[in-house]
């Protein structure tokens, strides 16, 4: 019975062990509270006349914010600035060519030049623009980087680290529908914590 009992306790102490492994380092950020209308519970101890209240309006949702080509956003670890964007139908920076990109009927390229500063001073910042942006039309279709487009830049933007109080500077193509209204530039800080900066670019 010993034995039996020593088995047991041996496998919960490794099942522990085991299962803490798995948690993850990274910081946690807690949601926020989602907002209610507010109801009163009273618990009177004499009965009291209720007395009908008009209906509360409804919280409106909160606002994005967004910047404007040549503005500045930050999470406090990077800067991200959109300097320009460009629109146009063909991409030939590089007088070759085999690295030409020309836009199919009815879409055009939006060439966005961005610099992305690293303000940290002890921490290597890495950056992967083709997961952490993306341009959104005004019915909420997304437009992923174009890889033909990017080949084609001459100064195309390096993913990969930002050392220190260091910065990169480049540009980045995404192909939109021509005649696409209300475009806006996504820049993700974080791909988990949904930190996100909206810049209007058309």
């Amino acid at each position: 019975m010993k034995q039996i009992n020593f088995t047991i306790v041996a496998l919960l102490l490794i099942s522990i062990i085991a299962i803490s492994g798995c948690t993850s380092d990274s910081d946690y950020t807690p949601p926020s509270k989602a907002e209610s209308t507010p109801s009163e519970v009273n618990t009177p101890s004499e009965p009291q006349e209720v007395i009908p209240s008009e209906p509360e309006a409804e919280p409106e949702p909160p606002k994005t914010q967004t910047f404007k080509t040549g503005e500045t956003a930050t999470d406090n670890e990077l800067k991200v600035t959109v300097n320009s964007v460009n629109f146009v139908s063909k991409i030939d920076q590089k007088d070759n060519e085999f690295m030409i990109a020309e836009a199919p009927s009815g879409k055009q390229y939006a060439i966005v030049d961005l610099t992305i500063e690293n303000v940290l001073t002890d921490k290597t910042q890495s950056i992967s623009t083709m997961m952490e942006t993306t341009i959104l039309d005004d019915e909420g279709y997304n437009y992923d980087l174009d890889f033909e487009g990017l080949m084609a830049l001459d100064k195309s933007f390096k993913d990969g680290e930002i050392l220190p109080g260091m910065k990169k500077r480049g540009e980045l193509a995404y192909l939109v529908p021509s005649d696409a209204t209300d475009l806006k530039f996504i820049y993700k800080f974080d791909l988990f914590t949904g930190t996100t900066a909206v810049f209007d670019i058309k």
